[in-house]
């Protein structure tokens, strides 16, 4: 499944007038929320995510969830 996500994101990767940049999450379900609003006030932007989701904290399964849940609604070129 990773490898899948990995080809569609590369495949997806279109210029874009603006992008919301976000790493470093560590499992913080606080930071769904600061990325919910960048898409409400950028809502053509697309979403690039830099990596460390996980550290631990209680909350990685959800914000695992919620990044590929992201990613899903990205149309496909499949």
């Amino acid at each position: 499944m990773t490898r899948k996500i990995v080809n569609r994101t590369l495949e997806d990767n279109q210029k874009k007038e603006n992008y919301i940049f976000i790493s470093d999450i560590h499992g913080n379900l606080e930071t769904i929320d600061l990325i919910e609003q960048a898409k409400k006030d950028n809502p053509l932007a697309q979403l690039v995510t830099g990596g460390d989701y996980i550290d631990g904290r209680e909350h990685v399964k959800e914000v695992l969830d919620y990044l590929m849940d992201q990613k899903i609604k990205v149309p496909s070129f499949y």
